[in-house]
């Protein structure tokens, strides 16, 4: 039998309200931002890759009537062919004609990611060539997390990597100002899909427009680079 010291520590158990300590509602709030936080930076399952567009009007002109869906493992990349899907089930096949295949390829690699710093390390993680850069497929439209692996050598330095977000056309000669004119662009996107880099392309008067950032050495360890 508890004597009365006993259950007076013990009596606050029984209460409709108890207090609850200080590290336990640490550790509930520390679990609260990481579920918000996971589904970020996944893509699996029935995702969106790609705009559908329907069959052209007496213009020649054909109207966005939705998406393409692919299923994207847990590895979040793909490669060689896959079945795509006009339903965010991954039920419904789209109906055959010259615009569309049973069958999409993806080659040399696609990652499924929310951002090019997360689709770059998918694409350093599941390919044994050198990854040069990624790129969005489907331009600045921020719906889709579909990104090219694109493979050669590897520009700047051994712990930089990029993003190629998109080529603008400016006139003069100094990098400063293509680059300005890069961010005036990308303005609008989200931070992490902001240019802050810029190098000349292969026709006079082109810029391409990066965003770039720099890894840790864990980072290179973990994908083999």
């Amino acid at each position: 039998m508890f004597n009365s010291e006993v259950r007076l520590k013990l009596g606050w158990l029984a209460l409709p309200s108890c207090p609850i300590p200080s590290w336990v509602m640490l550790l509930l709030a520390l679990a609260a931002l990481l579920a918000l936080a996971a589904p970020a930076a996944q893509a699996a399952g029935c995702t969106a890759y790609h705009p559908r567009s329907g069959e052209p009007d007496e213009n020649g002109i054909r109207k966005q009537i939705g998406s393409y869906y692919v299923m994207v493992p847990d590895s979040n990349f793909l490669t060689g062919d896959h079945k795509i899907y006009i339903d965010d089930k991954c039920d419904v096949p789209p109906t055959i004609s010259k615009y569309v295949r049973e069958e999409m390829w993806f080659s040399p690699g696609a990652a499924f990611a929310k951002n090019g710093r997360k689709a770059m390390e998918i694409c350093e993680l599941n390919m044994d060539q050198t990854v040069a850069e990624v790129r969005r497929v489907v331009g600045p439209d921020l719906r889709y997390t579909h990104f090219y692996c694109e493979v050669g050598e590897r520009k700047g330095p051994r712990r930089q990597r990029r993003e190629h977000l998109f080529t603008t056309v400016y006139n003069g000669e100094d990098t400063k100002g293509a680059l300005a004119q890069c961010r005036a662009y990308s303005r609008g996107y989200p931070k992490r899909s902001r240019s802050n880099y810029v190098e000349p392309a292969e026709y006079k008067h082109h810029w391409i427009c990066y965003r770039t950032w720099r890894v840790n050495n864990r980072y290179l360890k973990r994908v083999g680079a």
